[in-house]
């Protein structure tokens, strides 16, 4: 053999040998799989699944897990816990990981759970993080029918199978007086252990095809959900009942009775609610009235209380288009306390001034406000005139303190005028007294 074919064999056993490092320093995994429901199994009945994940190693990451199907079965919302623990095989210690997959078979005879492939991240005694496929083998099982007939006819397609069924139902107090036009109602609550919602019967269609003509049933569903507790499936689902009475009469209103198979007792089990008998009067005119509309103390009560929200509304309304107007007086006297500065422009306080009277409704000019005011008054505007005239800086004598007060004892003037305004006065009784 030539030296180039060794050197490319010897090229071809190397990178086979760089390929097989990482498995053969890779940590062994293994899966178990387990069969948790007790045979024999029944049709309809929850079935349990345990896969046991082995490690000889440690967990390093999440574990990726396939979406779980099966044709011909109910599955169910799976719990996305695990739970971790650790075994000794063989003298070596192996991590483990534990996950449950539960269903309802709907047809006997024989059956397969496929395999199911985990993508998993593990660290081995090297310290390095490798991510390993694991496969759980199939698993065998059979699904027997149930045995016998059922004591009571079958409300779904499939007889139910549940470990625990409870029913509660709740009726008004008893003694009441029912006329036409009167609704009862009533609050069921249907709750089972190891049975998902989705196979629970509908009782408000159920107790429909038992009214009499007379009686119309108004069905709402409150409450409907699967919950997992101890690894069985908690099922509940609530409904309200209203039964409008629109004839006199007597009347019963049907009540619930429910059979379903216990597979761990292996026997027929059944739940009830009792029925409601009543007695239907005919509505007097005061008894006609929709039960919706008020009565005439609640018709004042209402009034009065939609006449106080129209009063605060305008009210409201009414600060609202004053919000603008005082916000651009108070952004005008916030100007005029800075042009009425010490060494600033003369004009410039000079014009503020007159935006500001003008704004508030004072007069068209300082002189014309002055001219109405103390003569204190008329000489500080003068002076002011003067500086304008001169092109010369504000003086310390005309800066802002010196005009606030004569500006705040005219508003405190234009208040006491708005009061008088609003007063009503009235002749003397007697004016030749």
């Amino acid at each position: 053999m030539s030296s180039v074919g060794r050197g490319c064999q010897g090229a071809v056993l190397a990178v086979l040998l760089w390929l097989l490092l990482p498995a053969a320093n890779a940590a062994p995994v293994a899966a178990q799989v387990r069969l948790l429901t007790p045979t024999p199994i029944y049709l309809g009945q929850q079935v349990t699944v345990e896969i046991e994940l082995q490690v000889a190693g440690w967990f390093a990451g999440a574990t990726e897990q396939p979406l779980f199907t099966l044709d011909d079965a109910l599955v169910v919302r799976q719990p996305t816990f695990a739970t971790n623990g650790f075994r000794r095989i063989d003298g070596r210690g192996w991590a483990t990981q534990t996950w449950q997959r539960s269903f309802f078979p709907q047809r006997e005879g024989n059956w397969q759970f496929p395999a199911q492939r985990f993508t998993l991240r593990i660290g081995g005694d090297d310290g390095e993080v490798q991510a390993v496929s694991v496969s759980s083998p199939p698993l065998q099982f059979s699904v027997t029918a149930l045995p016998g007939p059922a004591p009571l006819p079958a409300l779904t397609a499939l007889p139910l199978v549940a470990d625990q069924l409870q029913l509660e139902a709740q009726w008004p107090t008893a003694g009441g007086d029912y006329t036409v036009g009167s609704v009862v109602r009533q609050r069921i609550a249907l709750r089972g252990s190891a049975v998902s919602n989705g196979l629970l019967p509908d009782l408000p269609a159920l107790l429909q095809r038992q009214l009499p003509d007379a009686v119309t049933l108004y069905a709402s569903e409150l409450q409907r959900g699967d919950e997992w507790q101890g690894g069985d499936l908690q099922a509940t689902v609530v409904w309200q009942l209203d039964y409008l009475l629109a004839a006199p009469g007597s009347y019963q209103l049907p009540g619930v009775e429910l059979a379903y198979w216990q597979p761990q007792q292996r026997r027929w089990a059944t739940v009830t609610a009792a029925p409601l008998a009543l007695e239907v009067g005919t509505a007097t005119v005061a008894q006609r009235r929709a039960p919706w509309l008020p009565t005439s103390a609640a018709s004042w009560g209402w009034l009065l209380v939609a006449l106080s929200t129209l009063l605060s509304a305008a009210a409201m309304f009414v600060r609202w288009r004053r919000q603008p107007a005082r916000r651009a007086w108070r952004q005008l006297r916030r100007r005029l306390r800075r042009r009425l500065r010490s060494g600033a422009s003369s004009a410039a306080g000079y014009q503020a001034l007159n935006d500001y009277l003008r704004a508030s409704g004072v007069a068209d000019s300082a002189s014309a406000w002055a001219a109405a005011q103390a003569p204190s008054l008329c000489q500080l505007v003068a002076a002011l005139n003067s500086a304008v005239g001169a092109a010369a800086p504000l003086p310390p004598s005309l800066a802002w303190r010196h005009w606030r007060r004569p500006l705040q004892q005219w508003r405190t003037a234009q208040r006491r005028r708005r009061r008088r305004r609003g007063r009503v006065s009235l002749p003397p009784l007697n004016p030749h007294a």
